[in-house]
């Protein structure tokens, strides 16, 4: 057969995008923070002619998370990854599921059972327990209780579920109008005030 007249597999344009794994997480920094997260990792890929050290330390990383290396050509990993920028290392994650935010608000109608006030410091603690998988809850209350913001540390703070997350107020806010019916009483030294000057108006008079 004649050559010029053989089929021939188009070729791809150099600007369309390379189709993508949800899964995959590419890029030193990022496979770094997958590994160290304690996320299910199912396999690490590392580049052919990567420097030696680096790769022994994603080698050494992957398999503390039980995950299973595989050493790939540079191409691969850019046709897998549909970019030059893959820095020679990526990973499949195992346990990476993608919710809505009506998901989450589902999961918190049903689970959460009150709301309350944390301060700056409180919720990036908690953040991090949570990325940690911290579980135990006395550790998680202390955190709660430590570090109140400056509005709780004033107002308090009270979950009637749970009253060891209470913070008690620095400052007290009383209602100069009573919103239920109110009985008039006269303090006792204020009639003995009158009486005493009605004595000396009588005296003054005699």
């Amino acid at each position: 057969m004649d050559e010029q007249k053989m089929p021939r597999r188009p070729r791809r344009s150099s600007t369309e995008e390379q189709p993508r794994n949800e899964s995959l997480v590419y890029g030193k920094n990022p496979v770094t923070e997958l590994l160290k997260s304690g996320s299910g990792v199912d396999t690490v890929l590392i580049a052919e002619g990567m420097a030696p050290a680096v790769a022994a330390y994603y080698t050494a990383m992957a398999k503390e998370a039980g995950a299973t290396v595989k050493r790939v050509h540079p191409n691969k990993l850019r046709l897998m990854t549909g970019t030059e920028s893959h820095q020679g290392v990526a990973a499949f994650a195992s346990e990476i599921e993608y919710v809505t935010v009506e998901d989450l608000l589902n999961v918190a109608r049903e689970k959460v059972k009150a709301l309350f006030f944390l301060g700056d410091e409180q919720a990036s603690r908690l953040a991090k327990a949570a990325m940690e998988g911290i579980k135990d809850k006395n550790e998680l209350k202390n955190i709660i209780n430590a570090n109140p913001s400056v509005d709780i540390a004033l107002f308090g703070r009270m979950v009637a579920d749970d009253p060891s997350l209470n913070e008690d107020a620095s400052c007290q806010v009383a209602h100069a109008i009573s919103t239920h019916a109110v009985q008039n009483e006269s303090l006792i030294f204020i009639q003995q005030l009158t009486i005493y000057l009605l004595r000396i108006m009588l005296v003054q008079e005699c």
